[in-house]
């Protein structure tokens, strides 16, 4: 054993036995301190010669500064000045362990411990071959296992600080070393990352695991979950959930339903309630929602200033944060909050003028099966997002503009979507690992110029065969919303995007019933014809009056005017038209395709502005080719019309005029 005392006077060297490594030492105030000037890494250092294995420890006094690094050199080569340093780490309150090798640091281990500033503290190092073991005031701290600089024998101080000191230096061999007492202790690991959600699956819930490990003789293990906003409120009381605990590891599970309150979870020993650990990262059950494709799925979650959402969060670098733009987005989220108190966590990829195709000619693509960056990118946000399981409630696809411009015909475009969406349900899975649901966007408006009408409708009609041969993708209309400068959706009109996708997603979850609009009556008076049609219960708008724009009538001898579109009952909206239709009439709404198309759109009471033109541009019926919901006018009634009242006398026989009767029919 060798002890190193400092009380010398003041100015007084090292004492015989230990030699500045780098930078200067003196004695002041029977302590070891540094001077002035402060040397480059490894700061001030000394050391002395003992054994390879052996045990050191000193009292020493951490100053000021919560940057300080002051701790051990370990296993010190005075070759070429390599080492393992026992750092013990003020400003993050861990004893970190460390290489230090050609200039640089490599951390190898850490442990919890909680510092203040201006105190002393004893450390003590245990090296036992290739392990060392660290305390702190006879309570241990960290242990590593690592062969660097094995077979050195020289150890010593590092201080950091200029107010920073030693007060003595013990060191002793192997065979008398005894290891620190053990201390009962238990830990439980963390969350993968702060606001970390768990998928519901189909069932509504999702399970939870942490690996809990301890040391001593625990009777049980129990947990319960706190509100993580204050650490205090008691979501769920005490808990065993390992009634026989045995070889210093365990895991807990814990099923829960989607709930806004985000969750801590604390453990403890059973049979001494004082030993318990707390997570510190928060985490939560809830749906998880990917949103990609160009510039209309990207601005959801930029266009517009939002007040935070309990319970919203979006994805970005590898966290989630609450968000304070995207006005559509914050649509969606606060309708599936509203409903199902379901936390939203989203993370959006889309990327601005970005092709599905190859044809488009671009040099980076959706539907690139290798290389590039806009799937490999949305791959590697959805694993980091949710931690390896890769499953997510639904996904939004809101993209089509840059294959139209370059003139990508609708055999090209399907056939990406086909091989496309097969590689995004291979990679991603829905709630409880079924097939993964798509709410898709059908092709809106683009009045910019540079791609053809016929352009237009060939994605759109790509989208919309896509929609109706897959049973697990749903489409959105956004034909009829308003945009700012020709193709991008105003703020007022992505709230009403979201709020479609939203309702979309009632209708996959079976929260309302939806269905395609049906004609149910048609009653044509003098001057009028009224249309009823009955949309999905508990979806209309409760608007009175909706606008005309997007709704279509004609006959047989061309279109009709549609002089409203008013609210009737709860599920029944009345198509008034101009004048009484010749013929058959056929209606068209801008919703869905054939008999069993999906909901798309819903009536709505805003004022849409649309630029004047031909085909899509004008609303005219071929723009609603593909969206046709026929009726046949009703059978009309006769009209009887016996002329002008006249005075008959009882019992005559009278023949009335009926030149004005007539049956149109």
């Amino acid at each position: 054993m060798a002890i190193y005392n400092f009380t010398g006077a003041n100015g007084d060297p090292l004492p015989s036995g230990l030699t500045a490594r780098n930078g200067t030492f003196e004695i002041q105030s029977n302590h070891a301190v540094a001077t002035s000037p402060e040397p480059a890494n490894p700061r001030w250092v000394f050391t002395l010669e003992g054994t390879a294995d052996g045990s050191l420890s000193a009292p020493i006094f951490l100053g000021a500064d919560s940057g300080s690094a002051a701790g051990f050199v370990l296993r010190y080569n005075p070759a070429d000045g390599s080492h393992i340093f026992v750092n013990m780490s003020l400003g993050n309150d861990e004893v970190r362990v460390y290489t230090f090798s050609s200039g640089s640091y490599s951390q190898i281990g850490s442990g919890n411990f909680d510092f203040t500033q201006n105190n002393s503290y004893q450390p003590s190092a245990v090296m036992d071959g290739d392990s060392v073991v660290v305390s702190i005031g006879g309570n241990a701290a960290v242990t590593v296992t690592t062969t660097f600089n094995q077979t050195q024998t020289h150890h010593g101080i590092r201080l950091n600080k200029l107010d920073q000191y030693v007060d003595s230096v013990e060191f002793t061999e192997t065979s008398t070393v005894e290891p620190p007492a053990e201390t009962d202790s238990i830990s439980i690991d963390e969350a993968p990352k702060n606001n970390h959600p768990y998928q519901r699956g189909s069932g509504g819930t999702a399970t939870a695991s942490f690996d809990v490990t301890y040391t001593g003789s625990p009777t049980a293990l129990q947990y319960r979950l706190l509100d993580a906003s204050n650490d205090s409120t008691v979501v769920q009381d005490w808990t065993t959930f390992d009634a026989t605990p045995s070889g210093g590891s365990s895991t807990l599970s814990i099923t829960r339903s989607p709930s806004l309150t985000p969750i801590h979870v604390e453990v403890r020993f059973s049979n001494e309630t004082g030993i318990t650990d707390l997570q510190t990262n928060d985490w939560y059950v809830g749906d998880i929602v990917l949103i990609f494709g160009q510039s209309l799925s990207e601005d959801l979650n930029t266009d517009g200033a939002i007040t935070p959402l309990d319970g919203y969060f979006v994805y970005s670098n590898g966290s989630f944060s609450v968000p304070s733009t995207g006005v559509g987005a914050n649509a969606i989220a606060s309708a599936i909050i509203t409903a199902e108190d379901c936390p939203v966590f989203i993370v959006n990829t889309g990327v601005g003028g970005t092709a599905l195709t190859q044809e488009s000619g671009q040099t980076d693509y959706w539907n690139r099966s290798s290389g590039g960056s806009l799937w490999p990118d949305t791959v590697n946000a959805v694993n980091t997002a949710t931690s390896g399981a890769n499953d997510i409630a639904f996904a939004w696809w809101h993209q089509g503009t840059k294959d139209s411009l370059e003139g990508v015909t609708e055999t090209q475009y399907l056939s990406a979507l086909n091989e496309f969406f097969t590689r995004v349900r291979g990679t991603f899975s829905g709630k409880g690992g079924s097939t993964l649901e798509i709410i898709m966007a059908t092709f809106g408006r683009d009045t910019r110029g540079g791609a053809t009408n016929t352009s237009h409708q060939a994605i759109r009609d790509a989208q919309i065969n896509y929609i109706v041969s897959d049973d697990n993708t749903y489409p959105v209309n956004v034909y009829t919303s308003q945009n700012e400068d020709g193709v991008h959706a105003t703020d007022a009109a992505y709230i009403e995007l979201g709020q479609q996708v939203a309702t979309q997603y009632y209708v996959m979850r079976g929260l309302v019933s939806g269905s395609i609009p049906s004609i149910i009556s048609a009653s044509t008076g003098d001057s009028s014809t009224e249309i009823d049609v009955s949309f999905s219960a508990n979806l209309l708008l409760t608007d009175t009056t909706y606008s005309t724009e997007g709704v279509h009538v004609e006959d047989s001898t061309g279109a009709l005017t549609v002089s409203s579109f008013e609210r009737k009952d709860a599920n029944t909206a009345t198509i008034t038209l101009g004048a009484a239709p010749t013929g058959t009439a056929s209606v068209w709404i801008s919703w869905g395709k054939g008999d069993t198309a999906q909901p798309l759109t819903y009536p709505r009471s805003e004022s849409i502005s649309l630029p004047n033109g031909a085909g899509d541009f004008s609303l005219a019926a071929g723009a609603f080719s593909d969206y046709e919901v026929s009726a046949v006018a009703l059978n009309q009634p006769p009209i009887a019309n016996a002329g002008q009242d006249q005075s008959v006398e009882a019992g005559i026989e009278f023949v009335l005029d009926g030149t004005g009767s007539q049956d149109i029919d």
